[in-house]
């Protein structure tokens, strides 16, 4: 097929007329080493969101946490799928008459004489 290093100079080069008339760049895949700091980073961002919930007031991170989780709903919904479904049960909306002749347990404060 040819030379290897010239054939990635040809695309090199490629990448680099083309990029420049359309704005692109050529992004060099993630070595291990930038994986690993990328998900330690991730950890610790994990652990500050779970420390100050408040954080996620803010828009901006917000919308970047849901473009992220966008990309990986696939991934996040086969891990999460017990959970969101017992989640989904524990919410269903109950109808005025269930919630009005539900049983409750009494208090024996109510039946103490005075």
């Amino acid at each position: 097929m040819g030379n290897a290093n010239t054939l990635k100079a040809l695309r090199r080069n490629c990448v680099e007329v083309v990029g420049k008339k359309y704005n692109l760049v050529n992004e060099t895949p993630k070595t291990g080493n930038d994986k690993k700091r990328d998900l330690e980073f991730a950890n610790e961002l994990i652990e500050y969101i779970r420390a100050e919930p408040a954080v996620l007031t803010e828009l901006r991170l917000r919308q970047l946490l849901s473009e992220i989780f966008a990309k990986n709903t696939d991934k996040l919904r086969s891990v999460l799928a017990n959970q969101l479904r017992k989640r989904a049960k524990r919410h269903k909306a109950k109808s005025f008459v269930g919630v009005m002749t539900k049983k409750v347990k009494s208090l024996k404060s109510d039946f103490v004489a005075a």
